[in-house]
């Protein structure tokens, strides 16, 4: 799962509880990147493009979503994998991406409004476009779980330091 700060998913009860029923079954893990709350530069960004009622702000956002990632951390632990990263400019879900057929679901938000029902969606499986898909999976995969990105939450459940970014953000990994 990626997004700017993921709110929504974190603070609405049906699906929070469905994350933690999820998370209940065994071998089940999610993994997601949301936005360095250090970075400073991002949270100007949302500010600057999203269309707001004035009460929204990107980091106020994102510091309730990592309270909810703590707990939910705190309850079922290395299942729960959440990476920060400099600056997230879509959301993304890869629906059971070690299966048969993964779905994708993007959502561009800049410019769209805050609000989920704000936003257009474009959803499609790996077999209908793999090239499309291997693209997003191998460059947001590779933002959140290479190097790019520092962990919320070690084992000690403390903030881990950036690690040093080893190759390019745009790297194409697999077949056209």
């Amino acid at each position: 799962i990626v997004g700017p700060n993921l709110y929504w998913l974190l603070t609405t009860a049906h699906v929070k509880e469905k994350m933690n029923s999820f998370l209940k079954r065994e071998g089940r893990v999610i993994e997601a990147l949301i936005t360095d709350p250090k970075a400073r530069h991002s949270h100007k960004a949302w500010h600057s493009t999203m269309l707001t009622s004035g009460e929204y702000t990107h980091l106020k956002h994102l510091r309730r979503s990592i309270q909810a990632f703590q707990e939910l951390r705190n309850q079922h632990g290395q299942r729960l994998d959440i990476r920060l990263a400099p600056h997230i400019p879509l959301g993304a879900w890869f629906v059971d991406p070690d299966g048969r057929d993964p779905l994708l679901v993007l959502t561009p938000i800049v410019s769209f409004g805050h609000k989920s029902d704000e936003r257009p969606q474009l959803m499609f499986r790996q077999s209908q476009h793999p090239a499309a898909y291997r693209y997003y999976w191998s460059n947001l995969h590779e933002l959140a779980f290479r190097d790019l990105s520092r962990r919320l939450l070690d084992e000690s459940n403390t903030v881990t330091r950036f690690e040093k970014y080893a190759g390019p953000i745009g790297t194409f990994v697999g077949k056209a």
